[in-house]
């Protein structure tokens, strides 16, 4: 979203669209403002709210001040937590799913980019504990800003610390589905531990070049719709639907192992799931 370089055309359209879907939660995975200044985080939560539907919030390493020293080190999160009331920030549990938010973004790092992101093993325990909680049938997310295992040809290039360990400890616990953002591109992809074949997807972000874009994730469907900005015609335009299992080219085998086998048994009801900041829909 970058609140701050927002297009506005862009936005109104969007909210628009999701108001006429109702849908049942609207996840957003962080960067809502440019510069983690309060009138960026106020007019980005101000819009989440517009949409008059449930939803959920983590944050992005944009979401800081991001050229205060003073705000990084000694209030890094005020902003955006006097921002977001009314936006669900803790793990969300319902009969239809349970969302984990992990925070992976941090205000100042032992390490030249501070823009990268890291989860550490107490984070991942809470997370862990919190899956326990799901309810029978539910789906089991764990939302990030910083993809959990970095895609190769990622335009953005890095790595979350602690990640690729974090994404198999909470796939043991249960976690089905991970969303992320941070890349400025969209990439899906399924991979084994050995306990369950899990899906993880990345956001598509309204920043360098990329048009702005979402995701309607509809359960039990087997199709996603991938929702597209226009510049020349200020219409969101839908992509040619894909299947859930989107697509894998991000995949590497050494690390993730996948069975197209195991992906029917684990998932037979073809699940849709999301690239970008999503719409969830649980609506037959």
């Amino acid at each position: 979203m970058h609140f701050g370089c927002e297009d506005k055309s862009a936005l109104d359209a969007a909210a628009k669209y999701v108001r006429n879907l109702k849908p049942d939660a609207v996840i957003v995975t962080g960067d809502i403002s440019k510069d983690g200044l309060a009138t960026e985080l106020n007019a980005a939560c101000d819009w989440i709210r517009s949409l008059e539907a449930p939803a959920m919030l983590t944050p992005g390493n944009h979401d800081v001040p991001y050229y205060e020293m003073w705000g990084r080190i000694f209030y890094p999160w005020d902003r955006i937590r006097a921002a977001q009331h009314g936006i669900q920030c803790d793990a969300w549990h319902t009969d239809q799913w349970s969302i984990v938010p992990v925070n992976t973004a941090r205000a100042w790092q032992f390490r030249m980019n501070w823009a990268q992101g890291e989860i550490s093993r107490g984070q991942t325990a809470i997370a862990a504990a919190e899956l326990q909680r799901a309810k029978p049938g539910a789906l089991r997310i764990i939302i990030t800003h910083h993809p959990l295992d970095w895609p190769n040809d990622a335009p953005i290039k890095g790595i979350t610390r602690g990640g690729v360990r974090g994404l198999r400890k909470l796939a043991d616990a249960g976690a089905e589905l991970f969303l992320a953002g941070h890349l400025h591109f969209a990439s899906a992809r399924l991979f084994e531990t050995p306990r369950a074949l899990n899906r993880q997807r990345h956001a598509l972000t309204a920043l360098r070049h990329e048009p702005c874009a979402f995701t309607v994730i509809r359960r039990p469907e087997p199709r996603s719709s991938r929702l597209r900005w226009c510049t020349s015609s200020k219409v969101f335009v839908k992509l040619r639907a894909r299947g859930s299992s989107g697509s894998t080219r991000h995949a590497n085998p050494e690390r993730l192992r996948r069975s197209p086998q195991s992906r029917r048994q684990r998932f037979p009801a073809r699940i849709k799931v999301g690239v970008t900041d999503s719409v969830l829909n649980t609506r037959a």
